[in-house]
């Protein structure tokens, strides 16, 4: 999802001071007081956004993006308005407590931007043998997750434009040829 005007990611992962483990929940108390929502992360997304019925006990305000009638553009291209932003409080799988603003549109499931992730210092990662994010507070773990990656030989580089995370390709120009073929 491509975001055409404003900004308004937030998305905080609390840092160990923060985090508050859910004591004496157990899955059946957790599921008594809770419904399981899957969130999608999405590099590809310029924004954090969901529809309010994903979140019904939050309240819909004013955001700035919406202010301006910032306008949001689905999978087909289609044109979805900003409606305002919420702020969500859940329990994350990891039993901490996930505290996040979403944009609100009428969207079929909700969308975490990385980018906004990454904007308050987490890295996340995405791999076949797992993925994640990892909160900002393992600080000397990500400086040398870093130090690596800059050594690793043949990465691809991805750039980060409006939010969304993009690689760099040249493709074949059409009709072009190569000479003596």
């Amino acid at each position: 999802m491509d975001v055409f005007q404003g900004d308004g990611r937030n998305f905080d992962i609390p840092d160990s001071s923060e985090i508050t483990r859910v004591i004496e929940i157990n899955a059946v108390n957790l599921e008594t007081l809770y419904d399981k929502i899957d969130i999608t992360v999405d590099s590809g997304a310029g924004a954090s956004v969901c529809h309010p019925k994903h979140f019904p006990e939050s309240v819909v305000v004013d955001s700035p993006g919406s202010l301006a009638g910032q306008i949001f553009a689905g999978p087909g291209g289609e044109k979805i308005p900003n409606e305002g932003q919420l702020k969500a409080d859940t329990i994350l799988e990891n039993g901490a407590e996930g505290k996040f603003t979403f944009q609100t549109a009428d969207l079929r499931s909700p969308l975490l931007a990385v980018s906004s992730v990454n904007d308050k210092g987490n890295l996340v990662l995405f791999d076949t043998e797992g993925s994640f994010i990892i909160p900002a507070h393992n600080t000397a773990l990500i400086a040398q997750m870093r130090q690596l990656v800059q050594k690793m030989t043949g990465k691809v580089n991805l750039h980060r434009k409006n939010g969304v995370y993009r690689m760099t390709a040249w493709r074949k120009k059409p009709g072009f040829t190569r000479q003596g073929r």
